[in-house]
């Protein structure tokens, strides 16, 4: 019935992955891993009153490959190194050529010629254990993402003279340090010795190269883009975030030991 909203999806991830690991020493650990997916995704849609469906069919191979290094420097630190490349899949509001309005009245229309991003992920990480309840860590990572997918806006006829879409960026680098802490309130006093107290801060600067299709089918947004149109910092990446907690450890007879 061409009066009827229709939509369907059907994604088939087929996948087989290999890990080695190899330990030539006490102190030096190594694991490498290989992914391979046959990514199949079938999109069958049709706008309200249209007559015909349309078909949004997607198939890519990837090979994703990782590493993880790790050096005991002695009994209580450690120096890690790890590389990985994953993906970022559109979700289906980002892909059908339909509008959608949503509770803030902004209308929603997704691309379909939106393609996955590739992550190239980077760490390195320094541990500390001053004791078997606390820890000190430094992190300092790189990323980046082809392909990035970023909301944006084009000009329509709606009400609010702008439709919510979404492209690919051309690329998007990302660094910073995250340094990461757990101290036992012990050292304060025996009767906090059940208490520890965490906290993790990160900082980081992104940067993205806007695509040619972002330039020139984008609505500018000057809470976005200042000075060179090319590129800004990458959407919705925050450049810090700081949080804190407080743990309580009880045991009882009924603890696994």
């Amino acid at each position: 019935d061409g009066s009827k909203f229709f939509t369907s999806m059907y994604q088939f991830v087929n996948a087989g992955y290999i890990d080695f690991n190899y330990k030539p020493s006490e102190s030096w650990d190594f694991l490498l891993g290989a992914r391979y997916e046959n990514d199949m995704t079938l999109i069958r849609f049709s706008a309200q009153g249209a007559a015909n469906k349309t078909n949004l069919d997607k198939q890519r191979n990837l090979f994703l490959p990782s590493i993880s290094i790790k050096k005991a420097l002695n009994s209580k630190n450690n120096l890690r190194f790890a590389f990985s490349k994953t993906v970022t899949r559109p979700v289906l509001i980002e892909t059908m050529d339909i509008d959608y309005i949503n509770p803030d009245n902004e209308t929603i229309r997704g691309n379909p010629n939106i393609e996955n991003s590739d992550n190239y992920n980077f760490d390195l990480k320094w541990e500390y254990f001053p004791s078997t309840k606390e820890m000190f860590a430094v992190n300092l990572f790189a990323k980046r993402i082809n392909n990035a997918i970023e909301r944006s806006f084009v000009s329509s006829g709606d009400a609010n003279g702008v439709t919510v879409t979404f492209y690919n960026a051309k690329k998007a680098d990302l660094a910073g340090i995250e340094l990461e802490g757990i101290i036992s309130l012990g050292r304060i006093s025996d009767a906090l010795s059940k208490f520890t107290l965490g906290a993790n801060a990160t900082f980081m600067h992104t940067d993205v190269e806007r695509s040619q299709q972002q330039l020139e089918l984008e609505q500018p947004n000057p809470n976005y883009y200042k000075g060179d149109l090319h590129k800004r910092g990458l959407q919705g990446a925050s450049p810090y975030t700081i949080n804190a907690d407080l743990k309580y450890e009880m045991k009882t007879k009924n603890n696994f030991s």
